[in-house]
Parts: C-alpha cells; sequence; structure tokens
C-alpha cells in the first residue's frame, strides 16, 4: 500500500508539472505560430505595373502576359482580402497597357522617320487587349485601327510599282488607255493625299509624302508608256497572225477590225516608232486578203 501511494503521488506530481508547463495548449490551443495569408497590398501591386509600363518604350507582350498571370495566380491562392481588389489590379494593368500601345504607335504614326516594324510589333497588342478585356468598343483602339487602316492602304500603294499594263480584248477589238490607265493611279495618289485620317495622323511621314506626291505619281507612270504600247502592239499583232494561220479566219471583217485597231492605236501611239510594226502587219494581213479574194474570183 505504502508503494503505491508513492507511485500515486510520483504521478500526480508529473501530471502537475505537465499542466503547469502545458497550461497554454491545454486551455487556449496550441502556442506553436500559425501561417497567415499574406495579402496583396494593392496600391503598391498598382504602383508597381505603372512603374513597370514606364520603362517600355513600346507595347511589350511578355510583361503583360507576365502581369496577368500574376494577377491570376495571386487570386487563385486566395491573396486578395477584399472581392474588389483583384479588378483594380486588373483595371491597372488595361489602362496602362492600352494607353503604352497606343501611345506608342500615335509616335510612330506623327514621326517623318515612321517605323513599320513598330508599328506592326505595337499593333500586335490590339487583338490581345480586345480579347482579353473585350475592348471592341474602345475610342483609343478604334482610332489607332482606323489610322492602321489606312496606313496600310497607303503603304501598299507607294511601295507598288504602279505598274500600267496593256490588255488588248480580241472580242471587243479594244482596250483600256494608257491615259484612262495612269490617270486612275494620278487619282488614288490624290484621294490618300485628301483622306482625312491621312491629313490629321499620317502626312509627317516623309515616305508617304514622298510616295504621293503627284510629280512623283506622273514621273512613274508615264515611264511605262512606251512599254505599254510595244506590249499593246504585240498583242494585236499575234491576235492576228494567229487568226491569219487559217485561211477561213481571212475575212473582210478581220481586215475591217485589224484596221479599226490600227487606227485607235496611231492615234494613241504615233510617237512611237514601233508603230510601224503594227502597220506592217496589218498591211500583211490585208494582203492575204486581197490575194484570196483575187484567187477566188471568177473569171
Amino acid at each position: 500500500m505504502k508503494v503505491l501511494k508513492i507511485i500515486l503521488i510520483f504521478v500526480a506530481v508529473i501530471c502537475g508539472i505537465y499542466v503547469a508547463t502545458h497550461w497554454t495548449d491545454i486551455f487556449h490551443g496550441s502556442s506553436a505560430p500559425v501561417e497567415n495569408t499574406e495579402y496583396v497590398a494593392v496600391e503598391e501591386k498598382c504602383d508597381e505595373i505603372r512603374a513597370a509600363w514606364n520603362q517600355e518604350s513600346d507595347w511589350n507582350r511578355e510583361l503583360f502576359r507576365r502581369q496577368k498571370n500574376d494577377l491570376d495566380q495571386d487570386v487563385s491562392l486566395g491573396r486578395y482580402e477584399y472581392a474588389d481588389e483583384p479588378e483594380t489590379v486588373l483595371n491597372t494593368i488595361r489602362e496602362e497597357s492600352t494607353n503604352k500601345l497606343c501611345n506608342a504607335i500615335l509616335r510612330e504614326f506623327h514621326s517623318p522617320s515612321c517605323d513599320d516594324r513598330l508599328v506592326e510589333k505595337n499593333y500586335n497588342g490590339v487583338s490581345v487587349l480586345i480579347e482579353v478585356f473585350k475592348m471592341d468598343n474602345d475610342e483609343r483602339l478604334a482610332r489607332v485601327r482606323k489610322i492602321k487602316s489606312v496606313y496600310d492602304r497607303i503603304t501598299a500603294f507607294v511601295q507598288s510599282p504602279h505598274a500600267i499594263k496593256a490588255t488588248y480584248d480580241p472580242e471587243s477589238n479594244s482596250w483600256t488607255s494608257f491615259t484612262t490607265l495612269s490617270q486612275n493611279v494620278v487619282n488614288t495618289a490624290a484621294s490618300y493625299r485628301n483622306n482625312p485620317v491621312y491629313k490629321e495622323e499620317l502626312s509627317k511621314i516623309t515616305r508617304f509624302v514622298n510616295g504621293l506626291a503627284d510629280s512623283h505619281i506622273r514621273s512613274v507612270v508615264n515611264a511605262q508608256k512606251k512599254d505599254f504600247y510595244e506590249s499593246l502592239s504585240d498583242q494585236i499583232i499575234d491576235y492576228f497572225n494567229t487568226l491569219a494561220e487559217q485561211e477561213e479566219n481571212i475575212t473582210l471583217d478581220n481586215v475591217e477590225r485589224f484596221n479599226a485597231a490600227l487606227d485607235r492605236y496611231c492615234r494613241e501611239a504615233s510617237t512611237y516608232t514601233y508603230a510601224e510594226e503594227i502597220t506592217k502587219a496589218y498591211l500583211d494581213f490585208k494582203k492575204k486578203y486581197d490575194r484570196l479574194t483575187k484567187e477566188i474570183k471568177p473569171n
């Protein structure tokens, strides 16, 4: 009994010591530190986004993706304390990236040395912003898209050789004149020079000013006049020579058609020596007709 009492006393003492040393744990929960969620400091995060875009001179797709991915990750980890905070950060990304893109591309549109590579680099961001933020009706992007449409058309025009091609149509025995085709090019250049978007947004670009100049356009097209009529002559000659390969085609109607084509051709291209070639071809065709009609005359 005495031993049992000693054992019980010992256990009681040990229990008392344990309770004394673990009082907080037993009655107030564990004293071990609990890991608290570290919430995003929204104002600092927005300042960080603005600072990053301020360091850029142009649209940066990688920066945009990184900021957007960071936001998505923080949301998935529950790192925003209030429900409206992610929207605040998202709006900052949208505004900063959109303003950077628009300002950068307008900088190029308004520069005499407009760099087409930078125009394309910045414009590539438009589709990204529209896809992510559904910004089809955003006025800033609408302005950029409108200018870019005119920019692309003028770029294609000034880079074009403005080729004036002769096309003889045997069925109608006709062609569109060099004067008409060349005037179309001249008129197109004038329409671009008078385009309101060009006047307001693109008229400082040196290559556009030079490429749309009336004197330049007329010089380019007029230099092609000789080749135009040489090609036209070849086409007419080839057509009637092909007809002449079959005697049944050597008719009065075709002689008159050839003569009509020759008459118009000489009126348009009389200053060029190769008018002699088509004249000779006509006379040869007519001789074949005269010979054939003489051969079939009754005695």
